[in-house]
């Protein structure tokens, strides 16, 4: 193809054409730079892994404690959320670490890696390869859901169904109910207002219907009454937009790869794609400078899809005493966990997050699964210092390799290249694993078929179950999932069914209950 006719197909479809050319290039230089050769699974037990449970004890020295938390609470000693021991150590129970957490919200952010369109969450092959026998069974379900989502960012797509069937609130919609309702219990504990802004990774194909629909959140059924009762407009969200980049051929065809210029078997059609979620720490780094300055001292990073990635305090507070600088939560890998990072540690002994396909081979993962290796799945949440982040910000843009993954979607056989924002985790020198209940901290639905099976397990999985025996752990795994996904809702995002719908508790309702939880 010409040139000529490449810039302006490029412009057509909203691609960088010098970030395409100049990523191109990298993985034509080092093709066998994208996967990770050595590696073993770390100790379930090591020091740097933490299971936080309710009946819990994290011990520290009292000195490290005061000399961790002194810039972050001024005048408030880290014994006011602990127990003190004859031998100069703290011992923070589960409900101290609590208190704590919500004394630091206010000086944390939320940031959402927030995607493009939800091409791949609707793509028919993928969702059917998800479980072909519960395809069929859900296909009325699929096929009405997927026409709302049809050229949509995935935010403004129903996160859940009712159990009348029809769609509910969208993933983003309920963030922002989460967090002011977190704010209040923050209030609570603390007395005074509390503020947790939120900060968005987008890109140009997305950002016109984004804006377009927080113009009208300010009216949302389930945010209105917070926001006037917070006196705190969680809608205006700042933001900066991911640039698009190519997709390039497929291993298929040979090397050195090209641009891909066959999309949905159309001559002369380009796929764009977003670079990887990585990209946000180049992209987003005058936003994490601004806030920084502001005197913010922690950062989340969440995926958009996720229901369980509301700010935890229990894990800022942890986050804070061991003096981490970032805090990533791993969950064990279940059997539909097949897309996302895996903990291991490299051959330098320093633990890394290894994309399933794209950095480690799919077949050794399944390998060391049937040898009874405990796998750690990443719950794409991480928690990070705002002051390492504005510190190194050119450091790690440039050393988050680049992977990448063979794709066969609707679109047709292609290979995409991305930097994934997890891989971070081999970078920082001092990591805290914070080890999670996948039912209560990571609800996500990567694809559609998913999150209908998690909205509709009670009803779903005796019909799949009456096709197949063989699926019986896939149904129990999904009824669980049902059952975290119903205490979401009503606990984190304070809803309640009415008449087969999920609807919003009212304000008054939701502070009684949370002063009733803080006594």
């Amino acid at each position: 193809m010409k040139t000529t006719d490449l810039d302006s197909l490029s412009s057509k479809y909203n691609i960088d054409l010098a970030s395409t050319r100049k990523i191109l290039s990298r993985i034509n230089s080092a093709q066998n730079e994208y996967k990770i050769s050595e590696y073993s699974f770390p100790d379930p037990s090591a020091s740097n892994i933490i299971y936080p449970y309710a009946s819990m004890k994290y011990t520290i020295a009292e000195s490290d404690a005061n000399n961790r938390l002194d810039l972050l609470l001024p005048g408030i000693p880290a014994s006011k959320f602990s127990t003190k021991s004859t031998s100069g150590t703290l011992a923070f129970s589960y409900t101290g670490l609590r208190k704590l957490g919500l004394h630091l919200l206010d000086s944390t952010i939320y940031g959402i890696l927030n995607g493009g369109s939800a091409t791949s969450y609707i793509d028919m092959k993928r969702n059917r390869a998800f479980c072909h026998p519960l395809f069929s069974l859900l296909k009325e379900s699929y096929t009405a859901i997927s026409k709302l989502c049809i050229n949509k960012p995935k935010a403004l797509t129903p996160a859940y169904i009712n159990p009348d069937g029809s769609p509910g609130y969208s993933f983003i919609e309920l963030k922002m109910r989460a967090l002011l309702i977190l704010m209040l219990e923050a209030e609570i504990e603390t007395g005074k207002k509390t503020t947790i802004p939120i900060f968005e990774l987008r890109n140009n194909n997305s950002s016109r219907q984004l804006d377009q629909a927080y113009q009208t959140f300010r009216d949302s059924p389930i945010l209105n009454e917070l926001i006037n009762h917070t006196g705190f407009d969680i809608t205006h969200i700042r933001s900066a937009n991911q640039p698009l980049i190519a997709a390039f051929t497929h291993k298929d065809e040979g090397f050195p790869r090209k641009i891909y210029t066959q999309a949905y078997g159309k001559e002369d059609s380009l796929l764009a794609l977003p670079g990887g979620h990585g990209q946000n720490f180049i992209v987003l780094q005058d936003i994490y400078r601004h806030y920084y300055e502001q005197n913010y001292s922690y950062t989340y990073l969440v995926n958009v899809d996720n229901l369980g990635n509301i700010p935890n305090p229990v894990h800022i507070a942890l986050t804070a005493l061991a003096g981490a600088e970032g805090s990533f939560e791993f969950a064990k890998k279940t059997p539909v966990d097949v897309k996302g990072g895996i903990l291991v540690k490299n051959s330098e002994g320093h633990l890394v997050c290894a994309d399933i396909g794209a950095a480690i081979e799919t077949e050794a993962v399944s390998q060391a699964e049937k040898n009874g290796s405990e796998i750690l799945f990443n719950c794409a949440t991480g928690l990070f210092s705002l002051q390492y982040l504005a510190s190194n910000i050119d450091y790690i843009s440039s050393n988050i390799p680049i992977r990448i993954s063979e794709q066969n979607k609707d679109s047709g056989k292609y290979a995409q290249a991305e930097q994934i924002t997890w891989e971070i985790l081999g970078l920082i020198n001092h990591p805290l694993i914070i080890s999670v209940s996948k039912q209560k901290r990571f609800l996500a639905a990567k694809l559609l078929s998913e999150m209908l099976i998690t909205s509709q397990a009670d009803i779903l999985t005796p019909k799949l179950m009456s096709h197949n025996k063989s699926y019986e752990d896939f149904c129990i795994l999904s009824c669980e999932m049902q059952s975290g996904l119903y205490t979401l809702l009503e606990t984190v995002y304070g809803l309640q069914q009415k008449g087969g719908i999920w609807q919003p508790i009212p304000v008054e309702e939701l502070i009684r209950l949370k002063v009733k939880l803080s006594k």
